[in-house]
Formats: C-alpha cells, structure tokens, sequence
C-alpha cells in the first residue's frame, strides 16, 4: 500500500506522504498542511512515480528544507 511506500522510502526521522494525502490534509487540517515540504516528484516503488512532501512536527521544521533526490 502507499503508506508503506512512503515510509520506506521516506528519510529518516520523517513523515513522507503523498499528493493525495496533502489533499485531504489541506481540506480537514489547514493548519498542519502548512508544515509540510514538498519534495517533487520520486519514483515509488510498485507505484511509478509519485509527488511527495514531507511533514514535519512544528518544533522540528528545519530552516533550510532537506535536499531532493531527483
């Protein structure tokens, strides 16, 4: 399933999601949907190619936002 997906290909220490979920996310919970990195577009095993963010907690939202792999 996605979930598994993301974790597994998240960094460490990170909540990975997908498009789909920032969706819902930005419609039930604005305000926790801000926390959230984009991170383009990664190759999702078993998926093909997804868009994907990252979220953070609002104590740990790094000043500079990791690097993407693509």
């Amino acid at each position: 399933n996605v979930a598994s997906r993301m974790e597994s290909t998240s960094a460490k220490d990170t909540i990975q999601c997908s498009a789909s979920f920032m969706d819902l996310l930005q419609q039930q919970w604005p305000e926790a949907a801000r926390l959230a990195a984009p991170q383009g577009l990664k190759p999702i095993k078993g998926k093909g190619t997804m868009s994907t963010f990252f979220l953070y907690p609002p104590q740990r939202i790094p000043l500079r936002f990791p690097a993407n792999d693509d």
